[in-house]
């Protein structure tokens, strides 16, 4: 190769030099074209022509930011798409919400908050609020925006920057921008002064209360008594209310049940291992020498610390005991499983997989044995199965495995019921890899530190049963309460016109048991007395049954009527007495007035702020557009794009800048 470079080393230096030459006369006129284009209009903003080099800065700004804060974006309302970005912060600036370096960088902790509950949701698809009320979990989330807010100023910040070629400045002012929209939206969302009048009209009409006297009557009370439906009538319920969410509905009726899952467990109960336990005796009297207690150390100091080495022994014990059941457990598990083939993080499930999966029951026997072997504990391990579907909250109601969690790391504690609805079968994302019909390798572990394996047997996503006869009894009982329904609202007025002559408790006493019903016969019926309640809800005494809106702005307004001037104990109680049928209950509600509760001057201070912010949303819901949408942003500031560009439907990046752009390089990336 040598030989062939010095042979031929004139033409090479010929050529080569004739390249160089070409190259050099070619890139001035290539820079000239990049210089040429950043000077042209890219559009007019009200007449005003902006660059191709300011758009194409402000293009890289959109691209950083919805890399770094995309979550934050969607909630502001700010699209990928057209100039949406570049028109809305220049608003931001000329209102002066856009801050300096500083304002920006001090705004990373907010995105944080909002990208760590954008994540939660996702990956718990609707359980996050009854998760969000377990203590353990409140302290994992803030842990969790703390972790965030540090990954965002270090690892999310560099690499955004990297990417889009931005200095430190730059990423700042993009910040700062991105808090001036926040600003500047939020402002305009709760702009709307209220006169004192109207707010004081509202507090009032909210929550002025009333304290009432009520009995609920519902239709089970009757519904044995309605004539039995034959199975056309059945089919025609289900038909009816197949694709109704359960609970939901006019009449809170509806097959349509929310995703749930059938499991069997295995329970390894730390508290039986550690009660067969013993401390090796040579172990713990070498570590009571070697623990420093002094030689004049008084008999209850040297007992005290005994029993302190004993405990941790017998800990460490358990604990080894409880690794080797775990890796028992596994092997068990993964002599079946590691045979199928893989799909992805599951398993391909062949055709008879139910007959020859790994049985939970089987294992724990096999462990059982073991462990009475080991150290005479013959019920450590016990098995269980629910044959029936539960919903989450269904699991997390249930004892033992429904209170236990999968420990990710030092601080992540995940609840059993959302590690069960992470089932491919049910969520089109799962952060988990489980399967229906697969044993999870993991184990969950309650407060007692008991450990737990399971397999879910079934899984369904949302969905009625595909045929009626599977609910039979359901809607057997379903159909008699709607005919009982149908009936106390016929009757409505005559159990009105009964409460103001016999009083409330004459109608309890029309369902009391007869003598003959045996002692645990119960009167369905409950007399409540001093329920206090306002437009927005019970604040005492209400239930469940009777806290729909129906009951209590029928009250609320049976309350505004009364004259607050008189006692009320002294009115006719025909005035202060309603009935109200409850659908969404199948129930009569039938109540009398005994007290007005007005709102008070300190009770108007403090929800004063809270009706105004309500006012304001409902008013910028009526009023339709958003000033800073992309549409009414192009309209109201006469924008003209100018030259060729691409469709404003483009929704995945600029149409007038490819993404990214470099900041600061003059002319919109290639």
């Amino acid at each position: 190769m040598i030989k062939v470079l010095r042979k031929y080393n004139k033409p090479i230096l010929v050529v080569g030099g004739s390249l160089l030459m070409v190259a050099f006369l070619v890139q001035p006129s290539m820079k000239g074209a990049g210089d040429a284009r950043a000077k042209q209009v890219a559009l007019k903003v009200d007449g005003r022509a902006v660059k191709w080099a300011e758009a194409a800065e402000s293009d890289a700004e959109r691209y950083a930011m919805s890399a770094f804060a995309g979550p934050y974006l969607g909630l502001l309302g700010i699209r990928d798409r057209g100039h949406h970005w570049y028109l809305a912060t220049q608003e931001a600036e000329r209102a002066g919400f856009v801050g300096g370096r500083l304002d920006g960088r001090s705004f990373v902790p907010t995105i944080a908050r909002v990208m760590t509950e954008v994540g939660y949701e996702r990956q718990f698809q609707g359980f996050l609020q009854q998760i969000m009320q377990m203590p353990q979990f409140q302290q994992q989330f803030q842990e969790q925006i703390q972790k965030t807010t540090e990954a965002l100023n270090a690892q999310g910040r560099e690499q955004v920057r990297s990417r889009t070629r931005m200095s430190d400045e730059e990423f700042d002012r993009a910040l700062a921008r991105l808090r001036g929209l926040d600003r500047m939206i939020v402002s305009y969302r709760f702009a709307a002064r209220l006169s004192d009048k109207r707010l004081l009209a509202a507090v009032r009409r909210e929550y002025d209360r009333a304290k009432v006297d009520y009995v609920f009557v519902p239709a089970d009370a009757l519904a044995k008594d309605m004539p039995a439906p034959d199975d056309a009538a059945l089919e025609s319920l289900f038909n009816r209310y197949k694709e109704t969410p359960a609970g939901a509905g006019e009449f809170g009726i509806g097959y349509r049940f929310p995703p749930r899952v059938k499991f069997e467990y295995l329970k390894i109960d730390r508290e039986t291992i550690a009660s067969r336990v013993r401390p090796d005796p040579v172990e713990a009297r070498k570590r009571l020498t070697a623990s420093g207690l002094k030689p004049n150390a008084t008999e209850q100091e040297r007992e005290a610390r005994k029993a302190s080495i004993e405990n941790d022994l017998r800990k460490e014990s358990v604990d080894r005991i409880l690794r080797e059941a775990d890796q028992f457990v596994r092997a068990e598990i993964l002599k079946v499983t590691r045979r199928l083939d893989e799909d992805g993080p599951y398993r391909k499930l062949p055709a008879d997989w139910d007959s020859t999966r790994p049985d939970l029951r089987k294992i724990g026997a096999a462990l059982t044995e073991k462990l009475a072997a080991q150290i005479g504990a013959e019920n450590a391990a016990a098995s269980g199965a629910t044959p029936e579907w539960l919903t989450a909250k269904q699991i997390q109601d249930m004892p033992d495995i429904g209170a236990s969690t999968l420990n990710r790391g030092p601080t992540t504690r995940i609840p059993f019921a959302a590690v069960a609805m992470q089932a491919r079968e049910i969520n089109p994302a799962p952060q988990i890899p489980v399967q229906a019909g697969v044993p999870f390798t993991e184990n969950t572990e309650d407060a007692k530190g008991n450990r737990y394996y399971f397999t879910l047997t079934a899984a369904a996503k949302e969905s009625a049963p595909a045929d009626w006869r599977e609910l039979r009894v359901t809607l057997d009982r379903d159909h008699r309460r709607l005919a009982a329904f149908q009936k106390l609202s016929a009757d409505r007025e005559a159990y009105l016109n009964a409460s103001v002559a016999a009083g409330l408790d004459g109608i309890v006493e029309t369902f009391k048991p007869p003598a003959d019903a045996g002692p645990d016969a119960k009167n369905p019926l409950e007399l409540h007395s001093g329920a206090v309640l306002s437009r927005s809800g019970f604040q005492s005494g209400g239930d469940p049954a009777v806290n729909v809106p129906a009951v209590r702005e029928s009250v609320a307004n049976l309350a505004r009527a009364l004259d607050a001037t008189q006692k009320v104990g002294e009115m006719d109680p025909a005035t202060r007495s309603l009935a109200v049928a409850v659908p969404s209950s199948l129930g009569l509600f039938v109540c009398r007035i005994e007290g007005l509760l007005p709102v008070t001057i300190e009770e108007y201070r403090l929800l004063a702020d809270r009706m105004a912010q309500q006012l304001q949303m409902q008013e910028q819901r009526e009023m339709g557009e958003d000033p800073y949408s992309y549409d009414a942003l192009m309209k109201r500031l006469r924008v003209e794009l100018v030259g060729k560009q691409e469709s404003d439907e483009h929704e995945t990046g600029s149409p007038s800048t490819p993404s990214p752009p470099a900041p600061g390089s003059g002319a919109p990336a290639n």
